[in-house]
């Protein structure tokens, strides 16, 4: 839980195209509802954002990774 913690403090994409150029072929796709997330920068188009509560996030699917 730890890890979830720190990561929450990284921003995270929206739109998958924006996850493939930053992370290359290591990602993971994750969901969370809506109320979870905030919008970061308007500049990055709005795709990336900030996770609330990491304990009400989801792997979905591992790509590249273990």
């Amino acid at each position: 839980m730890k890890a979830w913690w720190r990561a929450a403090h990284q921003s995270f994409s929206l739109a998958q195209w924006v996850g493939e150029r930053k992370f290359g072929p290591h990602r993971v796709v994750c969901s969370t509802p809506m109320g979870n997330i905030r919008i970061t920068s308007f500049f990055a188009g709005e795709h990336e954002v900030r996770i609330i509560d990491p304990g009400r996030v989801e792997i979905i699917e591992r790509i590249g990774c273990r």
